[in-house]
């Protein structure tokens, strides 16, 4: 069961390479990246979330705090450590409440940008012109750069699984119906 979910959730090479070399050396060879892959996430969520909460701290709490604020690393501790208490929640629909939180702060810290943009006068010397390239190769790798950044935030095709996930899903009446409705009901 665990090779066919990691045959459907991974790219279609991993697919072949298990198929291909025989299911128990085919689950050796796909374990080394997609473990690699999952710690290298892991990391980088890590890392941006301890430094969010140290941020978060410091705007809250301000110069008032007379106490010994933590470092960064520490920071990064309660983070993870955060993370392993909510690993142990039955399921994503136990964390709904944080969930609304979390789409509430977003949906207002977004309104708060674009109105405080708009209500505030642009500063002089300061010009919105696109920037003149040098190159086109210059050009081609700023382009590239800004896809890299956009895939790297927005990675849409974990959402739409831990999404799934928390769907109830039978073999009558699978998970999977509802969310195709879904998106062909959005593309059209």
């Amino acid at each position: 069961m665990s090779l066919m979910l990691l045959c459907y959730s991974d790219t279609d090479v991993m697919c072949n390479v298990l198929f291909a070399v025989g299911e128990r050396l085919g689950v050796w060879l796909a374990l080394f990246p997609t473990v690699y892959l999952s710690a290298g996430t892991a990391t980088a969520l890590i890392l941006i979330g301890g430094e969010t909460m140290k941020l978060f701290f410091q705007i809250v709490c301000g110069p008032l705090c007379t106490s010994n604020p933590l470092t960064t690393v520490e920071w990064y501790l309660v983070f993870t450590s955060l993370c392993i208490v909510l690993s142990q929640l039955p399921n994503l629909n136990s964390i709904a409440g944080l969930s609304l939180v979390g789409a509430v702060t977003a949906i207002t810290y977004s309104t708060m940008v674009w109105v405080l943009s708009v209500s505030q006068e642009r500063p002089p010397m300061i010009s919105y012109e696109p920037l003149s390239l040098p190159s086109s190769a210059a050009a081609f790798f700023s382009v590239m750069n800004a896809l890299g950044i956009v895939a790297f935030a927005f990675r849409g095709h974990n959402l739409v699984l831990e999404i799934q996930a928390t769907m109830p899903s039978t073999f009558k009446h699978p998970a999977h119906v509802p969310m195709w409705r879904g998106a062909k009901q959005l593309l059209n």
